[in-house]
C-alpha cells in the first residue's frame, strides 16, 4: 500500500478552503463565501463566544441562541461585514433582520462544519446551564453553613455554652 504524503493531503485539503454560494435578496444577487477550513482554536473561540453571549449574569437567554450563533458565524466565517453598533459590538437587532429576512442561514446550515459547530454550541450551553444549576444549589448550601458557623463564633454564644457545660458538671 502506497502512503499518501502530507503535501498531497494538504493540497487536497486546501482545495476546500472555502465554498461560494449564490444568494439573492429582493432583486440583488451576491456570492456568499464561507470558510471551510477551521482550526480547533477557531472552533473553540466560536463556541465560547456563542455560549458567553447567551448568558447574562449567569441567566440563560434562549432567545439569543439563534441570532448569536448566526452573528458569530457570519462575522467569523463569511465575507459579510458584521453589523456592529457604535461600540463595535455585534448589532443583534440588525443581525436578527438578516437572519429571518434572508436565506443566508439556510445556506450556512448546509455546511457540515457549521452544523457541527452548532451542535458543539448546544452541548456547551447545556453543560453551562447544568453547571450553573449545580453551582447555585451548592452555593446556597455553603451560605447556610456559613451563617450557621457565624452563630457558633459569637462571643455570647461561646459564653453561654461554657456556662451550660459548667452547670452540667
Amino acid at each position: 500500500m502506497k502512503k499518501i504524503t502530507k503535501n498531497t493531503l494538504k493540497a487536497y485539503m486546501n482545495s476546500f478552503d472555502s465554498s461560494v454560494y449564490p444568494i439573492s435578496y429582493k432583486d440583488k444577487q451576491f456570492e456568499l463565501e464561507v470558510k471551510n477550513q477551521l482550526t480547533l482554536s477557531e472552533i473553540s473561540a466560536i463556541v465560547e463566544e456563542v455560549v458567553s453571549a447567551c448568558f447574562v449574569d449567569n441567566v440563560f437567554h434562549p432567545e439569543y441562541v439563534d441570532v448569536v450563533f448566526f452573528s458569530v458565524i457570519v462575522n467569523r466565517l463569511t465575507n459579510i461585514d458584521a453589523f456592529t453598533s457604535d461600540n463595535e459590538t455585534i448589532d443583534l437587532e440588525a443581525m436578527t433582520q438578516l437572519l429571518y429576512g434572508t436565506d443566508i442561514y439556510d445556506v450556512l446550515y448546509r455546511n457540515n462544519n457549521i452544523a457541527f459547530i452548532r451542535k458543539y454550541c448546544y452541548e456547551a450551553i447545556e453543560w453551562k446551564k447544568q453547571t450553573i444549576l449545580k453551582h447555585s444549589k451548592l452555593d446556597d448550601l455553603i451560605d447556610q453553613f456559613s451563617e450557621l458557623a457565624k452563630t457558633f463564633q459569637d462571643e455570647e454564644f461561646q459564653e453561654a455554652m461554657k456556662q451550660l457545660i459548667e452547670s452540667q458538671k
